[in-house]
């Protein structure tokens, strides 16, 4: 508990914050992530600046991006590389943060298996958001032609390419809706 106080104070006197979100904070990240010391200070740290950045609740955030961390397999100590990621993508494309944290959650380990990497695949969310396109319905889609192609034997981030191609090269807008479908 003192040494809790101690980080409660270090994070409290680098970044001006309610107590009560700094402490919900830093419970957070000690809870989710497990680091102590320092290394919990920098975390809760960036967790709030990210918080105030996307204009999300800095608690809210770790546990959704802790959660889509541990889902993709994705080890603790790249949190700041993912905040940077998700940030970024959302700033761009206008997919909100938890949005594009429920899509990791949901799909991050579908898209893993068809070899796309993390940014591959915040990149693909928010191409999708910007698009229009629903993206429960891709997925539930490409899940159903990944385990095909899984079964046919054939290569499936191979297969999705082709499948984006043939869109991309559709006479008409139409044909181009059938074949996504």
């Amino acid at each position: 508990a003192d040494e809790l106080r101690e980080n409660y104070k270090a994070v409290a006197s680098e970044f001006k914050a309610d107590s009560e979100d700094i402490g919900k904070a830093l419970g957070e990240v000690s809870t989710r992530f497990g680091f102590t010391g320092k290394e919990l200070e920098d975390a809760t740290l960036l967790f709030l600046k990210f918080a105030e950045i996307t204009g999300t609740d800095a608690k809210t955030a770790v546990a959704d991006v802790s959660k889509a961390m541990q889902k993709a397999g994705i080890d603790n100590r790249s949190y700041a590389t993912i905040l940077d990621m998700i940030a970024s993508a959302s700033q761009a494309s206008g997919i909100s943060v938890s949005n594009l944290t429920d899509n990791l959650t949901k799909y991050g380990t579908a898209l893993k298996n068809m070899g796309f990497d993390t940014s591959e695949a915040i990149a693909l969310f928010s191409q999708l958001e910007l698009s229009g396109v629903n993206t429960e319905q891709v997925f539930t889609g490409l899940q159903k032609a990944s385990a095909n192609w899984a079964k046919e034997g054939k290569d499936t981030r191979e297969e999705f390419e082709k499948l984006i191609d043939d869109i991309k090269n559709s006479r008409t807008s139409t044909e181009a809706s059938r074949k996504a479908i």
